[in-house]
């Protein structure tokens, strides 16, 4: 089993290990406090729906109307992503978040062959 320090850094963010939190139920894996994010254009992805900015161009009365309810109601649990094709609060910019487990790099091959898979 590999060792930690807390001044051990992470590979997604760059802070240090100590500001990490462990996975519950797992061993030796660790999850970046610090959430990843992808911003784009195009239909609801799922998620929170106060972080769908709609295109008011392209949207109709009804798709902004049922935004603001969802909005508006919103209780802090993610909503699904809708079926494939469906967007009910139409176009717009959308920022989806996730959180990154990793475990720690056991040696510099380990960086190596992270590079390699890359290519």
């Amino acid at each position: 089993m590999t060792s930690f320090n807390a001044t051990d850094i992470c590979r997604h963010c760059g802070a240090e290990f100590a500001d990490h939190n462990y996975v519950p139920d797992s061993i030796g894996t660790y999850r970046c406090p610090h959430p990843q994010q992808e911003t784009g254009y195009g239909g609801f992805k799922g998620g929170n729906p106060c972080d769908f900015h709609p295109d008011r161009e392209c949207c109709s009365d009804d798709e902004l109307k049922a935004l603001r309810e969802a909005q508006r109601t919103w209780d802090g649990v993610d909503l699904p992503a809708p079926a494939c094709g469906k967007s009910p609060f139409g176009i717009g910019v959308y920022v989806t978040y996730w959180y990154e487990d990793f475990s720690p790099r056991q040696s510099d091959d380990d960086v190596r062959e992270e590079i390699e898979d890359d290519d």
